[in-house]
Formats: structure tokens, sequence, C-alpha cells
């Protein structure tokens, strides 16, 4: 006889005959058909939702059973194995739902068995283990009539992860679907159509959902897309600390990226994981690129996937918002739409160096002198540089661009306290054809004009300008002009 304690123990249990009494180490397990009946209840109750879902079968002649150590053995452990079931998303032979079995001894020294913990919900067993203590045999797993998926609850829905968010087939684009913004080049490289909707986008997130996918909603589609996020090929307008003239700030510079569906925006939420936090921190609202300044030093180049339910009909595109500025890729398509400048598309050739120095003179008579006052101005030209955006100015409107003509700082030299000048936003100025093209900003390392998107060929002017305070009396000045042309293929 072996002492027990009124605790949990691991027991080896042993059944003699094909209906007769369960043995536990010797003794005697009063409650083993009790055991079974309250399995089965736990059982049918725990898969109760996903059962009415459809998203699991019973067999009709579901049974609890006690799962042997060894096919030859007639000892058996402390598991209890119900079913056979069929689980969507599963294999046949995962039949069998497992719950732990706690064992003491009651006050007449008979063996007492209470169900504990489940411990499996899909677990492949040898038939020959499982045994009944009413002789019931085990169903096939095979003849379990097949699940069916559920219908999804959402719709217009996104969601954004890494690449283990989706178990899908991508088909390789032959060429990336691509945006250009100022933050980032967003990039489709393949495209997937899946049947179902996962269980994570049915939930809005990571769950434990007995359901491992849905039908699509009525009217809706499953579209999955892999997308890559790489440093912007777009021409960065240069920032600056300081002007003339003005005290501008930076625009936003991050791109928010979202999925547009007729006239609705929806936006994607953003489940990527953070470095070094995996899905712990709250998901963003939506996917974002951040950029602090231009160019964007924090953008690097990393792939994530979108999932979406979306109308079965109509057009569905990408897009990328920056400061207000809109463009979207059709995802039937792939082509591109959008409702700014779209220079850094067309045009492969967007940097001309210029390395010229502009000088001009200019000599006024004094009152008090015979030979007056002449001055002598400098400016450096290095980079002309067209763009779509500007840090300053945001987005050039459509079939426009920013033209910035570098400068490495303006100096003068002579006898010039007597030449009171403008601010240089009067000083600089643009000739593309017959058109004069006042500068949007000035500072002291570029001016930035707006021009045509198909530019190719402009002349920059510097003409020092003023008041003569040197003479009888005051009087305005103009320098001649120091020019540099600039050409860019198209």
């Amino acid at each position: 006889m072996f002492a027990f304690a009124a605790s949990v123990v691991t027991a080896l249990v042993v059944l003699t005959g094909c209906s007769g009494a369960v043995v536990v180490n010797g003794l005697d397990l009063s409650n083993d058909e009790e055991v079974a009946n309250k399995g089965m209840e736990l059982f049918r109750s725990q898969l109760a939702p996903a059962v009415q879902s459809g998203a699991t079968t019973i067999h009709k002649d579901a049974n609890c059973f006690f799962v042997k150590t060894a096919p030859d053995s007639e000892e058996v452990g402390s598991t209890l194995a119900c079913g056979p079931t069929r689980r969507l998303g599963r294999p046949i032979e995962a039949a069998w739902s497992t719950y732990q079995l706690s064992i003491t001894q009651d006050a007449k020294g008979k063996a007492v068995a209470e169900v504990a913990e489940p411990i499996g919900w899909s677990e492949v067993l040898d038939p020959q283990l499982l045994v009944s203590p009413t002789g019931a045999t085990p169903a096939d797993p095979g003849s379990v009539p097949e699940p069916t998926a559920p219908p999804a609850s959402v719709s217009d829905v996104a969601l954004a992860g890494d690449q283990s968010f989706l178990d899908a087939e991508f088909a390789p684009l032959k060429e990336p679907w691509r945006l250009i913004t100022p933050s980032t080049n967003l990039e489709v490289v393949a495209t997937a159509e899946p049947e179902y909707v996962p269980a994570i986008l049915e939930t809005g997130g990571p769950s434990e959902s007995d359901v491992p996918y849905f039908r699509p909603a009525d009217g809706q589609r499953v579209v999955a897309l892999k997308i890559r996020v790489a440093p912007s090929s777009g021409t960065a307008m240069p920032q600056v600390e300081s002007f003339w003239g003005s005290d501008e700030q930076v625009v936003a510079l991050d791109t928010v990226v979202s999925l547009q569906v007729g006239d609705k925006r929806v936006p994607i939420k953003d489940f990527r994981p953070k470095e070094n936090s995996g899905y712990e921190e709250e998901p963003a609202d939506t996917v974002t690129i951040t950029c602090r300044t231009l160019p964007c030093e924090e953008t690097s180049t990393t792939e994530f996937v979108v999932i979406a339910s979306v109308p079965a009909e109509g057009p569905t595109s990408l897009t990328a918002l920056v400061n207000g500025g809109s463009q979207a890729l059709d995802l039937g398509s792939g082509k591109r739409s959008t409702s700014v400048s779209s220079v850094d598309y067309d045009r492969p050739d967007r940097v001309v160096d210029l390395n010229k120095s502009l000088s001009t003179e200019l000599h006024q008579d004094a009152q008090y002198s015979d030979d007056g006052y002449t001055c002598h101005w400098t400016v450096k030209t290095t980079q002309a540089r067209l763009g779509a955006f500007d840090p300053y100015k945001g987005w050039a409107k459509e079939g426009k661009a920013w033209l910035s003509v570098g400068l490495d700082g303006f100096d003068r030299s002579g006898e010039c306290s007597a030449f009171d000048e403008n601010d240089k936003a009067t000083e600089v100025h643009l000739t593309v054809g017959k058109n004069k093209i006042k500068p949007v900003r000035v500072a002291d390392n570029a001016s930035v004009f707006e021009v045509p998107g198909d530019v190719t060929s402009a002349t920059f002017s510097y003409t020092p300008q003023g008041t003569y305070v040197g003479g009888v009396h005051n009087r305005d000045f103009a320098a001649d002009a120091a020019t540099v042309t600039l050409e860019m293929k198209k």
C-alpha cells in the first residue's frame, strides 16, 4: 500500500479489463467514469463559442479518455484527452483536447481524480493510447465534419506588422511601385490576395482567438502588401538656421501612410516591432515614417507587411501624406496619382554643380571726396538643386518645382560704409525664358525659386542695391548684375 498525500501527484493509473475499474498505484479510482463525464462537460463548454461560430466541429461520438504511457502498457498517466475535433486551420490529426488530472486519496483509501487545467487544444495522439472506463473506443478524426470559417465583422480596416504577421503567398512585382517623399521611398515590392481575413485583422491586433481566420464580410475582399521603406531619392533641399528678410520654420516632414477607399481614408494601425521592444509597446494609430531634418538620416531600409479588408469593388490606393500633400498608388495597377509636384520622378538629373564666384562693383561720387567710394560684392554659387519639396515651403505645386541655388556666403569689400543695402531677397532673382522670378526664400547658403517642372535653363542674377548715403543727397543705387547660367537635363 502506498501513502497518498492530499495534494496533486503525478500518478500512474492501471485500467483492468475493457470496462473494469481504473487503478492508481494499486488503488481503485473510485470516480473514473465521473472524471470522464466531467471532462466531457468542461470540454464542450470551453469549445462552445468556437463550435457556435463553425470554426470547430466535434464528432458525434466524442468522448474523454485516459492516456496510456505506451501502446503495449496498461499504465495510464495523469492526462485526460477529449475528442476528436476539427479546428479551422489545423491538421485533421490534431484532434484532441487534453487536461491535467489531479489525484488524491479519500478517507476510505480510495483514489479520487479531478480534472485540473487544460494542457493543449489541438494535440496529435495515437489512438492506441486512448482508453475509457466504459470500454468506448475513440472515433476516427477523419470522420469529424469539416469546420467552416465564420464571417468577419470588420470592414475597411488595415494593420501593419513584420513579415511574421501574415502567412500568405506573395507575388513579387517585376518593378516596385514607388512613392517618393522627403522622408522615404515607399515601395510596394509584392502583393497577395488572401482568401480569408486573418484573426489579427478581425480582433484588431495579436490575440488568443480560437478562430484563425474568417470569411470576408459581405462586399469586402482581403489585400496584402509587402512594403519596403528606404532612404528618400528625392532632392533634399537645404535647411538653414538664419534667413535674410524672414524667420521661417521647418514644415512637417513625416510621411503618414494609409489606404484610400473611394472618398474614405483608412488608417493603417501600426504593429511593427519597435527597436528592442517587440510588440510590447502600444501600437500607433497609423504608420508614420518620421523625419526631423533633411536629408532624413533616421530612415533605414526595412520591410513590413500590410493586411487589409477593403471593398471588393472600386479602387483602393496606398497613400503617402506629407504636410498636406498627398500621393497615391492604385493597388490594382500600380499607377501613381498626385496632387503635388512630380519632378522627383520625372527628372533623373536634378543636381548641377556650379562652383562659380560672382562679383560686381559700383563707384559713387562723394560729398567730401574727389575720388568717391567704390564697393565690391562677391558671392560663390555652389550647386543648383531641383526638387519637389522644400523644408520651409512644403510641396511645389503640380507641374512646378523648387530650384535652389546654393550660395557660399555674401561678402563685400572696399569703401562700402555709404552703401546701405536692402535685404538679400530683393537682390537676387532667376530668369527662365522671358520670366523674371523672385525668390521664395533667401538665406546665407541658398536662394530658392518656384520654377516650371520642365525647366532646363535658367540664369541666376545677383544685383546689390539699396540706398547710397555718401553724397549730397541720399539716392538709390544698383550695381551691375553678376550672373551665372545653369543648364539641366530634362
